[in-house]
């Protein structure tokens, strides 16, 4: 039998760490890996039984690198302060780890939920990260922004994890920032696309980001807050092509 340890790397989350942790009892081990929280994050994890360890962020990908590390069993489950797994995701595991042959990672369904909203429609409710996989198997490819795993062998897992990323419009705001900070600074580093190209093609790549996310990938299904997430994916993308200019700027001085 395959043994489970959840993972979570947290900040100040002791508005959600209760919902994730609870979503995830069915795991043998649940580590939180925290960054230094001053609010009641730690507490409450330990009074859930959770096991907690404090450690510096670098970056998103190494913290959870750190954490899947640090976890008891060799099986790993990634999961985010803001997001929780369904009841039928428990009930996929306990039949899965039975088997005497696994394969080395499953992809799992995340789904958005938006400001209270939970989407029913588009890419948003499609959308597969590997997040259950034995920790002997995988490889970490992109450490910084969104991070990237990959194993030689995987599959489709059915249980969803449901993902609620941001409390409100301020808290979205906050951390586009930072998102798109990580993201202009590896642009640039990179030199994909010169400042000229950058500016010629800005108020294109803006308008078409909203009709593809708004309209191709179908979020208008999910009424107003599928044309706020494409607003605010636009936005974001704008934000990023800006401060990628303002590297590129820094660099030639």
């Amino acid at each position: 039998m395959s043994k489970l340890s959840a993972v979570i790397i947290t900040l100040n989350e002791e508005d959600r760490i209760q919902k994730c942790i609870q979503s995830v009892k069915f795991c043998d081990e649940i580590l939180v890996v925290d960054s230094g929280s001053t609010d009641r994050t730690q507490e409450i994890a330990k009074s859930l039984g959770a096991r907690v360890i404090t450690h510096p962020f670098q970056s998103y990908g190494l913290q959870k690198q750190f954490a899947i590390q640090s976890a008891t069993h060799d099986w790993v489950l990634v999961v985010d302060a803001d997001e929780w797994a369904t009841p039928q995701f428990a009930q996929e595991w306990n039949i899965l780890r039975e088997k005497s042959q696994l394969p080395d990672g499953f992809y799992i369904k995340i789904c958005l939920s938006l400001f209270g909203s939970t989407f029913k429609f588009g890419k948003e409710t499609r959308r597969r990260n590997l997040r259950l996989f034995n920790r002997k198997k995988i490889t970490l490819i992109s450490p910084d922004v969104h991070e990237t795993f990959v194993v030689p062998r995987s599959e489709n897992f059915n249980g969803t994890l449901f993902h609620e990323s941001y409390r409100n419009l301020e808290h979205y705001m906050k951390k586009m920032c930072q998102y798109t900070s990580l993201a202009a600074k590896k642009e640039a580093a990179q030199s994909k696309r010169s400042a000229t190209r950058i500016r010629l093609l800005l108020l294109p790549r803006i308008l078409f980001k909203f009709f593809r996310v708004t309209f191709l990938e179908l979020h208008f299904l999910n009424g107003f807050p599928g044309f706020l997430w494409g607003f605010l994916c636009a936005m974001a993308l704008a934000i990023k092509d800006i401060k990628t200019l303002e590297v590129l700027r820094g660099q030639n001085r």
